[in-house]
C-alpha cells in the first residue's frame, strides 16, 4: 500500500544482481491499473497524463531522451551509436505508447544478466480480481509482495504527503475542513477488501505478505524473506545506505484531536485484517503518541 515504504523496498530488491527495473529506473510502472480501468477511457489518460507525478515523470523522460539525442549527435562509433539509438527507442516507446500492451510492458525491462523484472507499483493493490488475472497472466514465474502499515500510521503519513504534494494550506483550515480531509484520507485507505480480493485470487505460494514495522524493526530479514520468496539468495548489496529510509511524511503539524480522529477511524482497518486471518504486530493496537 502507498506510504508503507515501498520506496524503500523497491530500493533494496532493485540493487539484486537479477532484477532489472523498468528503464533500468522506473519504480512504478502503473501499467496494471491502467489496464484494469480500460485505456479506452480518454478520460482517465487525460487524468494520468495531467497528474502531477505523472506529468513530472514523463517530463523527466523527455530530458532524458534529449540527452540521448545530443549524445547521438556526437557519438563516435558506431557501438555507441546503436546502444543509445537504443535507448532513445525505448525512452520513446515508454511516453509515446504508455500502456499499449503486455508487449509494451514486457518491452520496458531491459535485456541483460537479471531475470527478474521488478515494478514496485502501490496501485496495484486496488486491482479489481480481472486486474490481479491479468497482472498474473504476463509471466508463469511471478511473485507478489504485498506491503502493509500499521493503518494510523500510514494514514497520518498520506495525510501529511497529500497536503504537501498538493500545496495546500492544511492549518488555515477550519475544523470541519480539516476533519472531512482526515475521514476522506482514512477513507481512501481502507483496504480490507482490496487485500482480500488479493488474498483470494493471488495463490498463496506466489504472495508474500509484509508488515512494514517488521520490515524496518529487521530490514535485512525481510528482504531475505521477500527474495526467498522467488528462490533467490540474499546478497549484501541489498542493504547499502539502508539506514536511511527515503521518501518520508513532510512534518506537517496534525493536531491532537485529529490525530485521535484518524486512530478512531483507522480502528476497523486493524481489526479487518485480522479477520482475515493475518497477524499484524501489536504495535498496531497501541495509542501512539501524541494522540
Amino acid at each position: 500500500m502507498p506510504r508503507s515504504g515501498t520506496t524503500w523496498l523497491h530500493q533494496r530488491l532493485s540493487r539484486h544482481s537479477r532484477m532489472v527495473c523498468a528503464l533500468d529506473r522506473i519504480k512504478e510502472v502503473h501499467y496494471f491499473d491502467w489496464v484494469d480501468i480500460g485505456p479506452s477511457d480518454a478520460r482517465r489518460f487525460s487524468n494520468l497524463a495531467t497528474s502531477n507525478r505523472h506529468a513530472k515523470r514523463f517530463a523527466r523522460l523527455e530530458w532524458h531522451a534529449a540527452r540521448i539525442e545530443n549524445s547521438l549527435a556526437m557519438a563516435p562509433g558506431a557501438g555507441q551509436r546503436e546502444r543509445l539509438l537504443e535507448q532513445l527507442r525505448r525512452v520513446r516507446n515508454f511516453i509515446d505508447r504508455f500502456g499499449e500492451s503486455d508487449a509494451w510492458y514486457a518491452d520496458q525491462f531491459a535485456p541483460g544478466p537479471g531475470d527478474w523484472c521488478l515494478d514496485t507499483t502501490p496501485a496495484y493493490h486496488k486491482l479489481s480480481t480481472s486486474g490481479l488475472t491479468r497482472m498474473m497472466s504476463v509471466a508463469t514465474g511471478r511473485r507478489f509482495v504485498l506491503l502493509l502499515r500499521d493503518p494510523y500510521r500510514r494514514a497520518l503519513s498520506g495525510l501529511q504527503h497529500r497536503v504537501a504534494r498538493h500545496g495546500l494550506e492544511f492549518a488555515d483550515w477550519d475544523a470541519g475542513q480539516q476533519s472531512g480531509f482526515c475521514r476522506d484520507v482514512v477513507a481512501d485507505g481502507y483496504a480490507i477488501p482490496h487485500i482480500a480480493r488479493i488474498c483470494h485470487t493471488i495463490p498463496p505460494e506466489e504472495l508474500c505478505i509484509v508488515f512494514s514495522e517488521t520490515m524496518f524493526a529487521e530490514p535485512e530479514k525481510a528482504v531475505t524473506k521477500i527474495l526467498g520468496s522467488a528462490g533467490l539468495e540474499f546478497e549484501p548489496a541489498c542493504m547499502e545506505r539502508a539506514e536511511a529510509a527515503p521518501n518520508p511524511s513532510p512534518p506537517i503539524a496534525v493536531p491532537p484531536e485529529l490525530r485521535r480522529l484518524i486512530f478512531d477511524e483507522t480502528r476497523p482497518m486493524a481489526e479487518g485484517v485480522r479477520a482475515l486471518g493475518l497477524n499484524p504486530p501489536q504495535s498496531w493496537d497501541e495509542i501512539p503518541e501524541g494522540v
